[in-house]
């Protein structure tokens, strides 16, 4: 039915989400010149960002709520991993 489809939406760009920025922030990583080193800042910003759109889960009333907080909590959290691998 229409939540089995909605469900795929989400996954399918939450995983295009997460490849993507897991990437681009690897790389960025590799070439950044932090003081407080390379990959810190992203480990720490991405992890702040991502939980506080995940205690924004309970506050959503509708499935587009959902969705773009869904994206942005993929985001987030691969700003942190892709680095956080690339160590």
């Amino acid at each position: 039915g229409v939540a089995v489809q909605r469900l795929g939406y989400l996954q399918a760009a939450g995983g295009l989400v997460a490849v993507t920025a897991q990437l681009v922030f690897g790389a960025l990583s590799d070439i950044s010149r932090w003081r407080s080193g390379r990959r810190k800042p992203y480990l720490i910003f991405g992890t702040v960002m991502a939980s506080l759109g995940i205690a924004c889960l309970p506050f959503l009333t509708s499935y587009v709520q959902l969705f773009a907080l869904f994206l942005g909590v993929q985001f987030w959290l691969n700003v942190a991993i892709g680095p956080y691998q690339a160590l």
